[in-house]
C-alpha cells in the first residue's frame, strides 16, 4: 500500500512537472501583458503628475518665502524698529522683450528644422508662424530701444 501511494505521488509530480512548461509561458505572457498596460498608465500619470508637482513646488516656495518675510517683520516689530515698506511690496520681475522675441524665433526655427528633416511641408509652414511673431517682437524691441533714449532727452 505504501508502494502504491509512492508510485501515485511520483506520477502526480511527473505530470505536474510536464504541465508546468505551458504555465511558464502563460506567466511570461501575463508579465508582458501587465507591462504593456503599465506603460500607458505611467505615461498618463507622469504627464499630469509632473506639472502638478511643479505647481506644488512653486506654491510651497512662495509660502515659505512669505513666511520668512513675516518672521522678519515680527522680529523688527518686537525690537521696536520701523518696518521698511519694501518688505510689503512684491518684487516686479523685469520682462525682457528681447528674450520673448528670441524664444519665439527659436521655436519657429525649431519647427522649421524639424519639418525639413521630417520632410513635412505642413510643419515647415506652421514653423513660420512663431518665427514671424518672434521677428515682430524683435522689431518692436529695437524700435522701443531707439525711442527710449530720445524720449528722455
Amino acid at each position: 500500500m505504501a508502494l502504491q501511494a509512492l508510485l501515485l505521488a511520483s506520477d502526480v509530480i511527473a505530470s505536474s512537472a510536464s504541465n508546468m512548461a505551458p504555465m511558464a509561458d502563460m506567466g511570461s505572457e501575463l508579465a508582458t501583458s501587465v507591462l504593456n498596460s503599465l506603460v500607458p498608465m505611467v505615461a498618463i500619470v507622469t504627464s499630469f503628475g509632473v506639472p502638478l508637482l511643479v505647481v506644488i513646488a512653486v506654491l510651497v516656495y512662495r509660502f515659505r518665502r512669505q513666511r520668512l518675510i513675516n518672521d522678519v517683520i515680527l522680529k523688527l516689530a518686537e525690537k521696536g524698529q520701523t518696518v521698511p515698506p519694501e518688505l510689503f511690496v512684491e518684487p516686479v520681475r523685469q520682462r525682457s522683450e528681447l528674450r520673448r522675441a528670441l524664444t519665439w524665433i527659436m521655436v519657429g526655427l525649431g519647427l522649421i528644422v524639424f519639418g525639413a528633416f521630417d520632410g513635412d511641408r505642413d510643419v515647415i509652414g506652421i514653423g513660420f508662424i512663431p518665427l514671424l511673431i518672434g521677428i515682430g517682437f524683435f522689431v518692436a524691441y529695437k524700435l522701443e530701444k531707439k525711442d527710449g533714449p530720445a524720449a528722455g532727452s
